[in-house]
């Protein structure tokens, strides 16, 4: 039976350059609904199923955030930030960072070039469980006074491309956006923060005015600057509803207590995700695409089947002729699902 297989194999590959229209077209069509069902789900799983690479325990990580509604999701001004990290006993610990990596400037012997720059809190990389590839990352003690803590931690893709992955690079003085910064980690490999833009360098919340000059220093103290989003990981035992119970109570409290600035305050945690606070509707949007490009593979199988009838018709004298000299209806029929299972693997490669 196998040396019939592959005899049919060897048939079927002879018969493709034969119909070199008919060929390119059926491969095609099976290639472009396979091509477009592999891309949504490819998006999908890095949206939604697959853990965030370089953190330990990403399923006891959330986002935290100003919540006034179903899809409401907003930024946090540091001072609330602080006043929540230090009442809540939910979580292990709850960092805060910029909405997403900012273009700087980033000179390495004289040589500048653009990067992007993520300004997190000392115990940002604590909190998610990320060990360093190289030297330390970012601590505690980083968030002291404003601008006095002039370290960086660098993105492992950077120190590859950049420093040609040389252990002798902690310790280095780099300049970014005009300021002089010291090398004191290098991330592990793939880790790149938890949004959808990657890091390239990772500097202490501390030194915002330093690295990003347009930012103001009363950025830190005022509570209507909302600017900062927050992250936590949840205590072993507790749930997202229990958090999320106990977060209503900080609001409450942070309300009453800074009642014009505070209104309508309200917190919520939601499970992490690459863009904070909007997992259902992510998922909802890859699902409707799902739907989609699934009926365009199946609009392509429906087409390339009429043409494989179309051709089969077209064979009925070669295959009346095969049952002639003896073959019977089953060997026929391998022969031509043979054929067809030939087709739609080069189709399949192609998507």
């Amino acid at each position: 039976m196998f040396e019939t297989l592959l005899q049919d194999a060897r048939f079927a590959v002879r018969m493709l350059p034969k119909s070199p229209l008919f060929t390119l077209t059926a491969a095609l069509s099976v290639a472009i609904g396979i091509g477009a069902n592999a891309t949504i789900f490819s998006v999908g799983s890095a949206m939604l199923l697959r853990p965030m690479p370089g953190i330990s325990g990403s399923d006891r990580l959330v986002d935290i955030g100003r919540h006034r509604g179903d899809d409401d999701f907003d930024t946090i001004s540091y001072p609330n930030y602080v006043d929540i990290r230090d009442r809540a006993t939910s979580f292990t610990g709850i960092y805060g960072h910029t909405l997403e990596p900012a273009p700087i400037s980033l000179t390495v012997d004289g040589d500048a070039q653009r990067s992007y720059g993520a300004l997190v809190t000392g115990n940002y990389f604590e909190t998610l469980n990320v060990r360093p590839e190289l030297g330390r990352l970012l601590r505690r003690e980083d968030d002291g006074s404003r601008g006095s803590y002039p370290v960086a931690v660098l993105s492992h893709d950077l120190w590859v491309e950049r420093f040609g992955s040389e252990p002798t690079v902690i310790g280095r003085q780099v300049t970014i956006n005009g300021f002089p910064f010291a090398i004191v980690g290098v991330a592990p490999r793939g880790f790149q923060g938890t949004t959808i833009l990657k890091a390239d360098v990772w500097l202490p919340m501390s030194m915002l005015t330093s690295a990003m000059p347009s930012r103001r220093g009363g950025d830190f103290t005022d509570r209507r600057a909302t600017w900062l989003f927050m992250g936590g990981r949840l205590r072993n035992g507790v749930t997202i509803e229990q958090a999320n119970a106990e977060l209503a109570t900080i609001a409450a409290a942070l309300e009453r207590e800074h009642p014009t600035v505070n209104t309508r305050l309200g917190l919520k945690a939601h499970p992490v995700a690459i863009i904070p606070g909007i997992t259902k509707i992510i998922a909802g949007f890859i699902g409707l695409l799902m739907a989609i490009v699934t009926l365009l593979l199946l609009i392509a199988c429906v087409n390339l089947a009429g043409m494989l009838l179309a051709r089969g018709a077209a064979r009925g004298r070669e295959i009346a002729v095969r049952l002639a000299i003896g073959a019977n209806q089953g060997r026929i029929a391998r022969q031509l699902f043979t054929e067809t299972a030939v087709l739609f693997l080069v189709g399949a490669v192609a998507g």
